[in-house]
């Protein structure tokens, strides 16, 4: 019999030649084999054993240096060459653009008024018209140049009226003077307020910064509150809606009626709203786009009762493409009513549109005129009007004055 440590030897050999017979079976390149022979261990244990490797492709980085513009667009010569076929390109497109605008359809405006040209509306003025030398030369003094119905103007007020006249409807002047520490009278309104007061429709051309605004705020006032009525006032743009809204709210300060803006530019959720607020409105201050389209879609019932329409800054309004909106609120506004429009220009296109507006009792009230001429010249506060069309621009270049009546 064997003893122990031998038999131990013996089976440590018989392992190791076991083992060494499957090293030799296998391909497998790395092997460590424990001189002792208690173990053998295998190092190459991967799990890709026997597969080939996968070659990586490197990304090669792109050059980094700005390429010279005589790469892009060869030599000088053939620069010229391609800005002259850039330039010529544009002029064909400028050419097909405008003989496209050429060949659309013009939209056909109606001739037909779109008030009651013959409609007397009440005066709230005590005093006649006046026509005598007295009246032309405080006019003249003014630099105030009255046309058309100039038989029913009343005269302008004197230089001592203060803000308290008896003639002027109380207490609405004497609040708005105290408002405004008793400022003294603008030209424009000593003439618009009797003109306007009279009922007449008053067209007033005057500079910016004139005092316009509460020249047609205050008998708008008056008069809605006298006939129970409502007034509606047109603005340009929304923020100057804004301003015009802040003089109307000062003058209703005292009374029961509410003045509300109706303009876009406050989102999807303000229109609904300016729908509700508009049922019980006195004094409507609105842009042409958002009142035109309320009215469009039967959301403006109030406008029926209005008896006075406001275009403050007509110009500017047409300039910046609003005439069918325009068109479509006179249209909603009763036809027996009293316009007032004020401007800083008076464009031939203005002409043509206010004539659709106004009644035939109408007085065209020009401001800073050269004493004792037609023409109105143009102030060096004015400021530049904003980017029109060529087309309204050469129109309110070349367009001239009204004959006198």
């Amino acid at each position: 019999r064997l003893q122990a440590p031998q038999r131990l030897h013996a089976w440590s050999e018989t392992v190791l030649n076991h083992c060494c017979s499957s090293i030799r079976r296998s391909s497998c390149s790395t092997r460590h084999l424990c001189s002792t022979g208690a173990a053998v261990q295998q190092h190459h244990n991967n799990k890709n054993h026997g597969q080939k490797k996968k070659r990586v492709h490197r990304l090669i980085a792109p050059e980094t240096r700005p390429i010279p513009a005589e790469d892009l667009m060869g030599p000088p010569n053939k620069k010229k060459k391609i800005r002259k076929q850039i330039e010529k390109r544009a002029k064909r497109a400028a050419k097909e653009e405008a003989k496209a605008l050429a060949r659309a359809p013009r939209i056909q405006r109606s001739a037909q008024p779109l008030n009651a040209p013959d409609h007397v509306v009440s005066s709230l003025w005590s005093g006649p018209g006046s026509v005598d030398e007295a009246t032309k030369l405080r006019r003249k003094a003014l630099g105030v140049v009255v046309r058309g119905a100039a038989a029913q103007c009343p005269a302008p007020l004197e230089d001592d009226v203060k803000w308290g006249d008896a003639r002027l409807p109380q207490p609405l002047w004497r609040r708005a003077g105290a408002k405004l520490n008793d400022a003294t009278f603008t030209a424009v309104q000593r003439q618009a307020w009797p003109a306007a007061l009279a009922g007449l429709d008053v067209l007033a051309v005057a500079p910016t910064g004139s005092g316009k605004t509460l020249a047609y705020v205050l008998p708008a006032v008056a008069r809605l509150r006298r006939e129970s009525s409502v007034a509606v006032a047109l603005a340009p743009t929304r923020e100057l809606a804004k301003q015009v809204l802040a003089a109307v709210k000062r003058a209703l300060r005292g009374g029961t009626e509410t003045a509300i803006l109706v303009a876009g530019g406050a989102g999807a959720s303000s229109r609904p709203e300016q729908a509700d607020a508009l049922r019980s409105a006195h004094f409507v201050v609105a842009t042409p786009g958002r009142l035109a389209d309320l009215a469009s879609s039967n959301l403006a019932p109030r406008l029926n009762d209005a008896s006075i329409l406001i275009l403050d800054e007509a110009d500017r309004m047409l300039q910046l493409g609003f005439e069918e909106q325009l068109d479509a609120v006179a249209a909603s506004v009763p036809g027996k009513r009293q316009t007032l429009l004020f401007t800083a220009t008076f464009p031939g296109k203005l002409r043509d549109a206010a004539a659709r507006w106004v009644r035939s009792l109408t007085v065209t009230v020009r401001v800073n005129a050269s004493k004792g001429a037609a023409e109105l010249e143009a102030s060096s506060s004015v400021p530049a009007p904003p980017p029109v069309a060529a087309a309204d621009a050469d129109d309110a270049a070349a367009a001239a004055p009204p004959p006198p009546t």
